[in-house]
């Protein structure tokens, strides 16, 4: 099974470092890193460090495709295969801003390039060919400019009537759309599902701390989906099948670094297992074991194969 990425509104990350942010100021910040990222950026890079090799394709700036291509090119022992569509605009590039002291985090997001109908029309294309029947397409972060949701769920539908397997990590009306089709999985986290299945207030607050609740509302609203993945943030993730439901979490993690890509960690980590024939409750906590292991890691794109394995027994699953 070949196993396909596509991005279709990338960024570059920069992340920058102060001792304590004064909003209104100027002062002076630590570069600690610049990375080629988005989710399917970074669910690529995932897989790589587990072994998994993968082509990425979606949109990138044409000026940043020789870095998307040397940044992924980097990572292993898996192989990232870059087959990007070039725009002749720049690849958006968002700002994360570290506080040493505190801890905290301050995201600065640009809203990216706009697509239009010709550079749409090559992915089709691209994914019209390249995955086989039985291959893997995980689609994964925000709609650009210039694809309405219509199209995302053209793309979804057109690939599985050849018989392609569908991941997909999105928000808003592309999650509920993506979530009536027969995928093999989607990766919400608890505020996604929430607005997806459109509940809000206090209701969807309470919804990352309540396991049954989630495994209810996805039986709702994604009945044909075959793996429901739900992140929880540190109170871990659930896992939704039609043959049955679990939670996982870790019990001691040890110091959290970032959470920022946590969660298409998880999704690498259970694409992984897939791979490995692992049953659904074993995929969710090697899932965890690999999301866990990048928010300890002080390496911002990798993460420790020691740590995972340090990881793994911490994990604690429950089923319904």
């Amino acid at each position: 099974m070949a196993v396909f990425t596509v991005g279709l509104n990338p960024a570059v990350d920069r992340i920058l470092e102060c001792d304590a942010l004064r909003p209104g100021s100027h002062q002076k910040m630590r570069l600690v890193a610049r990375l080629a990222a988005g989710k399917a950026a970074n669910v690529s890079r995932a897989l790589a460090q587990l072994g998994v090799d993968t082509t990425a394709t979606g949109f990138v700036g044409r000026r940043e495709t020789g870095f998307f291509g040397e940044e992924l090119a980097a990572p292993g022992p898996g192989k990232i295969t870059c087959r990007f569509i070039e725009i002749d605009q720049p690849t958006r590039e968002n700002v994360t801003i570290l506080e040493t002291i505190g801890g905290g985090e301050t995201h600065l997001r640009e809203t990216g390039f706009t697509v239009d109908s010709t550079a749409w029309a090559s992915l089709e294309n691209f994914l019209g060919t390249a995955p086989a029947r039985g291959d893997l397409v995980v689609i994964a972060g925000s709609l650009p400019a210039g694809v309405a949701t219509a199209d995302f769920l053209s793309l979804i539908d057109a690939l599985l009537a050849r018989g392609v397997q569908v991941a997909v990590d999105v928000a808003g009306p592309a999650l509920a759309g993506a979530m009536t089709r027969a995928i093999w999985a989607v990766k919400p986290n608890a505020d996604e599902i929430s607005s997806a299945g459109g509940r809000s207030g206090a209701w969807a607050q309470g919804l990352r701390d309540d396991p049954m609740a989630i495994v209810d509302l996805v039986r709702q609203v994604a009945p044909r989906v075959e793996n429901a993945l739900v992140s929880r943030g540190a109170a871990g993730a659930v896992l939704i099948r039609s043959g049955g439901a679990w939670t996982g979490w870790v019990k001691n993690p040890g110091r959290i670094v970032r959470t920022v890509g946590c969660g298409d960690y998880l999704l690498a980590g259970f694409i992984a297992g897939k791979m490995r024939n692992f049953p659904p409750p074993d995929a969710l906590a090697y899932a965890l074991a690999v999301a866990t292991a990048r928010a300890v890691s002080d390496d911002f794109s990798a993460i420790r194969p020691a740590e995972i394995q340090r990881i793994q027994p911490q994990v604690q699953i429950a089923g319904f």
